[in-house]
């Protein structure tokens, strides 16, 4: 997701910047855990008076997609369920999620969006670090026509469309990148932008340019 705080990865940004990246890697750790979306609630099955929905209807979601989106009033808890201890419960908070699914329909992220305007408005927890950090792997069909962008609230309003969780997903990976254009948000060009243009340019991948007007249009397709 756009400007995503990723909470597993911190860290091991700074340390890879650093070079304190140890020469044999430890393997990764999966969860050891059946994680499931039990103890959430499905946005389809609340009430319309429910506040959640001043959220969504605010930012025009399409009511077709609320099947896939998922409310709690416990994030940080109900996160610990599945990985003991993982996030602070202090100052827990109602969040809407947007759960990760793969090719098969097993659960191996999550993403919780706060609905409050300050604070910490995304946090993505991944239960498995081999799983490829995108958004909509199980609704995209890769042999049409599909889109990539930045944010999993942004999916929705496009076909045949994923999301990025994060700076460290693998586009290259993706099948079929022919059929592939990539969505970047519209954001004002200064040199980190443009680099990110070219790196996916030079290795053949469409991309969409938007207009250089972001006051104008808005930084996302939702704001849009």
């Amino acid at each position: 997701l756009a400007k995503t705080y990723v909470a597993d990865t911190v860290f091991e940004r700074r340390d890879a910047k650093r070079g304190a990246r140890s020469k044999k890697e430890e393997p990764k750790k999966k969860v050891d855990v059946r994680v499931s979306i039990e103890g959430l609630t499905c946005v389809a099955d609340l009430r319309e008076d429910h506040p959640l929905f001043v959220y969504l209807n605010n930012r025009m979601i399409p009511k077709k997609h609320h099947k896939n989106l998922y409310f709690t009033k416990t994030f940080s808890a109900w996160v610990n369920t599945h990985i003991p201890d993982k996030l602070d419960t202090k100052y827990d908070e109602p969040r809407l999620v947007l759960p990760f699914f793969d090719r098969q329909g097993k659960l191996f992220g999550v993403t919780g969006r706060s609905l409050k305007k300050t604070g910490l408005r995304y946090v993505t927890i991944m239960f498995d670090g081999d799983e490829n950090k995108f958004f909509g792997m199980d609704r995209v069909d890769f042999t049409k026509p599909y889109f990539v962008v930045e944010g999993g609230i942004d999916s929705f309003f496009l076909d045949n469309c994923i999301a990025m969780a994060g700076a460290d997903a693998k586009v290259d990976s993706l099948p079929n990148p022919k059929n592939m254009t990539i969505v970047f948000d519209h954001e004002y060009r200064n040199k980190e932008i443009l680099n990110r243009y070219r790196s996916a340019i030079s290795k053949g991948f469409k991309v969409c340019i938007w207009p250089d007007r972001v006051k104008k249009y808005g930084k996302d397709i939702n704001a849009m």
